[in-house]
Parts: C-alpha cells; sequence; structure tokens
C-alpha cells in the first residue's frame, strides 16, 4: 500500500478502484473511489478532481450573506439549491469520517480533530449560503433560522457519530435498532430534523402540518429515510465497513435528489413565484436607492448643492422612496405609512445637505489650519450649528428608523426583534457621514479641481457598505412584510 500526495492512505482495493482511508470526495459521488489527488490547505478538505475542487471555491468566494433575489435567476435557484444540498452531504460525510478517524494516529477522539479539519467550519458556511437561498422567498429572518437549525443538525451529527464511535469500540455494531435506543444523541438528531423540515414545510405551504389525520407530506417521509440511511452510513463507518459506508453515502445522495425535486415542488407554487418577483422589484428599488444616495451626498460634499442635477438626483430619490413605500407598505399596512415613511425622508435629505454643508463650512474655516482634517467627533459631538444641524439629522434618522419598527415590524414581531433595524440604520449613518468627511477634507485640502474628481477606491468601498445597509434593511423589512 502506498500514500497518495495528500497524505490520506490507500488502504486497499475494492473492485476497480482504490479505496481512500479518511476522506469523500466533495460534490462528486462518481469519484468516490479513485484516490484523491488534490488538497485545499485552507480548509483541510481533500477534492478527488481539479475541476471538483474549483467549483468548491467558486462557491467559497461567493458573497452568500449579500445574496438576494435580484441577483439569483429563476431559471438556475433549482441548480443553485441541488449544488448546496449535494455539497451538504458530502461535507457531513466528511464530518462522519472525521470524527470516527479522529483517534488514529493517537489523537484525541473528538472535537480537536474536527476543528482541526475545519468541517464545522465549511458546513457552517454551506448553511448560510442555504439559508440565504430560502431567504430571496421568506426574507432574512427566515433564512437565518433556517441555516441555524442546519448548524444546531450539523453539531447534533458530530454527536451521534462521537457516542456511536464509543459505543463501536467496545464492540462492533450489529444491530442499528440496538444503536438507537442506547445512542446518547440519537432521538434529539432526528427530531430535531424533523423539526426543521415541518419548520420549511410550513412556510413555504402553510397549514400543510395542520391535520393530523392525512399522511405526512412526502417531504417529512423523504427526510425520514435518509435520515435512516445516513445513520446506517455512520454504523458501517464507525465499524470499518468502507464498501458498504460509500454505498450508503451513494444512496443519500439519491435520497437528497427526491428531496430536492419534493422542495422544487413547493418552491414552484404560483404563490411563491410571485412572491419572489414582487421581492425581486423591492430589492432593486432598494439599490437604486442606495446607489443614488450615495452620489447624492458626494455632490453635497463637493459643494454642488444647488446645481439642476443636484435637483433633478434629490427627486429621484424622493420618487424611488415613493415607490418603495407604495409597492412594499401600502397593501398591508395603509397609506399613513406610507407617507408616513416618504415624509420623513424628505426631511432627512434636507438635512443632510445642511449638515454637509455645515462641513463644508466649518472645514474651510479662515481661521482653520488647511492641513488639519474635519474629524467625527467635531460632526458628530460638535457645539453650536455644527452640533445643531447634526442632533437634528440624527433625530430624523432615528425617527425613519423607528416607524418602520413601530409600523411595521413591532406590529407583527417580538418587541426584541425590532433594535436590529435600528443597528442596520446606524450603520448607514455612520457609512453616509464618512463619505462626506473624506470627501469635504480632501476638497479643502486640494486645488478647485478637486471638484471634477472621480471617486476614489475608498469612496468606492464606502459606497458599497452604504448600498449593503439599505439591502440589509430591505432583507429585514421583506421577513415581516411576508410574513
Amino acid at each position: 500500500m502506498s500514500n497518495n500526495n495528500t497524505g490520506d492512505v490507500v488502504i486497499g482495493k475494492e473492485g476497480e478502484y482504490d479505496i481512500v482511508e479518511t476522506r469523500s470526495c466533495v460534490y462528486s459521488v462518481e469519484c468516490l473511489g479513485v484516490a484523491c489527488t488534490t488538497k485545499d490547505e485552507s480548509y483541510h478538505l481533500v477534492f478527488c478532481s481539479v475541476t471538483c475542487q474549483e467549483r468548491y471555491h467558486e462557491h467559497r468566494q461567493r458573497n452568500w450573506e449579500r445574496v438576494t433575489a435580484e441577483v439569483v435567476d429563476e431559471t438556475d435557484l433549482a441548480s443553485e439549491f441541488a449544488t448546496l444540498w449535494h455539497l451538504h452531504v458530502a461535507l457531513t460525510r466528511q464530518l462522519i469520517m472525521a470524527v470516527t478517524h479522529a483517534h488514529e494516529g493517537g489523537e484525541q477522539l473528538g472535537d480537536d480533530r474536527v476543528e482541526k479539519l475545519s468541517i464545522l467550519e465549511a458546513l457552517k458556511h454551506n448553511h448560510i449560503a442555504l439559508g440565504r437561498l430560502f431567504a430571496i422567498t421568506y426574507g432574512q429572518l427566515f433564512g437565518d433560522e433556517v441555516a441555524r437549525r442546519l448548524t444546531e443538525h450539523t453539531q447534533l451529527t458530530h454527536l451521534v457519530v462521537f457516542d456511536m464511535v464509543l459505543n463501536a469500540k467496545q464492540r462492533p455494531i450489529d444491530d442499528i435498532d440496538a444503536e438507537k435506543r442506547r445512542n446518547t444523541y440519537y432521538n434529539q438528531w432526528r427530531e430535531q430534523a424533523q423539526a426543521l423540515i415541518r419548520f420549511i414545510i410550513e412556510r413555504m405551504s402553510p397549514g400543510a402540518n395542520d391535520d393530523d389525520e392525512s399522511p405526512p407530506p412526502p417531504l417529512i417521509k423523504l427526510v425520514n429515510t435518509q435520515l435512516d440511511t445516513t445513520l446506517r452510513e455512520m454504523v458501517d463507518e464507525a465499524n470499518g465497513s468502507r464498501a458498504a459506508s460509500l454505498e450508503d453515502y451513494k444512496a443519500v445522495n439519491e435520497e437528497m435528489e427526491e428531496i430536492e425535486g419534493e422542495l422544487a415542488i413547493y418552491m414552484n407554487e404560483p404563490i411563491n413565484l410571485a412572491q419572489r418577483e414582487k421581492n425581486r422589484q423591492f430589492y432593486a428599488l432598494w439599490h437604486q436607492q442606495a446607489r443614488d444616495l450615495c452620489l447624492c451626498v458626494q455632490l453635497y460634499a463637493m459643494g454642488h448643492t444647488d446645481d439642476e442635477a443636484t435637483a433633478e438626483l434629490e427627486s429621484q430619490l424622493k420618487e424611488n422612496m415613493m415607490a418603495i413605500t407604495v409597492e412594499g407598505f401600502t397593501v398591508k399596512y395603509g397609506y399613513q405609512v406610507a407617507f408616513s415613511v416618504q415624509a420623513l425622508y424628505d426631511d432627512l435629505l434636507g438635512a443632510t445637505k445642511a449638515l454637509i454643508g455645515q462641513m463644508i463650512v466649518t472645514r474651510r474655516d479662515s481661521l482653520r489650519d488647511d492641513t488639519t482634517p474635519l474629524t467625527r467627533d467635531e460632526v458628530m459631538g460638535g457645539r453650536g450649528v455644527m452640533g445643531v444641524l447634526y442632533i437634528k439629522w440624527k433625530e430624523i434618522m432615528n425617527g425613519l428608523s423607528q416607524t418602520l419598527e413601530n409600523d411595521i415590524i413591532s406590529s407583527t414581531a417580538a418587541s426584541d426583534d425590532a433594535p436590529i433595524l435600528h443597528d442596520y440604520f446606524k450603520s448607514l449613518g455612520r457609512h453616509l457621514i464618512g463619505l462626506a468627511l473624506d470627501i469635504v477634507n480632501e476638497a479643502a485640502a486640494t486645488t478647485e479641481a478637486a471638484a471634477e474628481k472621480t471617486p476614489h477606491v475608498e469612496e468606492a468601498n464606502v459606497c458599497e457598505e452604504i448600498e449593503n445597509q439599505c439591502v440589509k434593511i430591505a432583507d429585514l423589512l421583506l421577513a415581516y412584510i411576508d410574513a
């Protein structure tokens, strides 16, 4: 027997394939039996082909936390889900194998080896991605909860395997039903998985779980079958029956395809298709709002407060906010909420223009050293005119946040959820002030050519963060608008 260049020991032949000691291939079921040739040291994962490795890198590099409805094509949604679910199964197998073989080489069985392999971290990233795909239909809070429950399930999987390996070291497991009874975590693991899928079904098709006399939805039956197969995979791996565990793993992947099909049925229901289209429009409005707001602050900070272009941009911002409130709020919350938000946003634009105008005056004060930049403390904690204008601006920003919290969030959720929106607005305000400060300071320290300058990389990054905060606001609001 020999080692391949991953450091994994090839322990024997079975049929026409070499059987690798401690890993499964990520993504590809077909190459399970082939000795692996590539390894990613960053995540301590082994791949059985370069193509497989490249696909995983593409997945890891995607900024899943910013994936929203308008960036996922409807025709690609099913394949996006399929990729992530199959990756979930593959990484779960790596977790099973890592825990099962952690004692080899004299290492302590359990968390130390698993954390070293980063399997739990890789699975958590996968859960975030899956949560985001659910969120494009049902909003941030639902997606976050799915991700949290998936992570909880993975932690329980770890404990089930851990306990099973300890049992198998005493004697081989020859009775799966007996193992179910003596495994400390099996019942909790199974019940948690069933609760997770019922949670998903109830949101995708309300009332589907209400009739106790009807047979359970097909998805419940499929998940129960997959749990049984996964348990069998764990047992075979703990007993050292590698060929059998590989067959179990292939069966789990096939069962996952059936689960994907059932989920796709729910996702393609007309009500869900319509919801995603509505969400795409809502996100698009907030993206445009963020870009226009960023440009408007840049124009204010360069002194273009009364230009025709600035006036036109202000008009666009107000019209876009009207579209946001009318499209998003009026059906469920009435016109009064929409009008209140629009009025506050108009006031916020005026207060922002006045505050930035005072920044320019203060920075260009003849008594001020040209090399001394205006600071956040001077703006946010200043006295005199600057202090008054900043307090007014902050009060309007808080009022806008509070109106949305009171009329949209607190009307449908526990009060402890509401401060999340305030944090998003606070972060948005911080980025807006920072962008204005950077431009005002640079313009005061250079020639008039500064008025014609293009945004620097730093400004582009700040605008990206401003857009990100606006999308977070939209994401959170949709969670309640759609509830």
